[in-house]
C-alpha cells in the first residue's frame, strides 16, 4: 500500500487540530505556498469531517515567519524550510 503524502499532513493536522484547537472558532493556517495543492485537498477532507471552518494563508516560508514573530494570531505554521522552522521555534522561546 503506498501512503500519499497528504494523507501523512491530513493525519497531523487533524491530531494536532484536535488536541490544541478544540474550540476555536477559526482555523487559521499559515503554509508554504509549495504547499497549496497537498493542504487544500487536507483542509476540504478535515473540514467535511470536523465541521470546523478551517483557512489557509500562503506565502513564502520567511514571510509567514515574520508574521509570526509580529504576532499574527495562527493555529498551524507548516514552512517548506527547515531553516525558517528553526528561526520559529527559537523566536518563540526567547521571546
Amino acid at each position: 500500500m503506498t501512503v500519499r503524502p497528504w494523507r501523512i499532513a491530513a493525519v497531523f493536522i487533524a491530531s494536532h487540530l484536535a488536541t490544541s484547537i478544540a474550540a476555536a472558532e477559526d482555523i487559521l493556517i499559515f503554509a508554504a505556498a509549495s504547499t497549496a495543492p497537498a493542504l487544500e485537498e487536507v483542509i476540504h477532507q478535515y473540514s467535511e469531517f470536523s465541521g470546523d471552518r478551517v483557512r489557509a494563508s500562503y506565502a513564502s516560508s520567511g514571510a509567514l515567519a515574520r508574521q509570526l514573530d509580529n504576532g499574527a494570531p495562527v493555529s498551524l505554521y507548516l514552512s517548506a524550510n527547515s531553516k525558517w522552522m528553526g528561526w520559529v521555534v527559537y523566536a518563540a522561546v526567547t521571546n
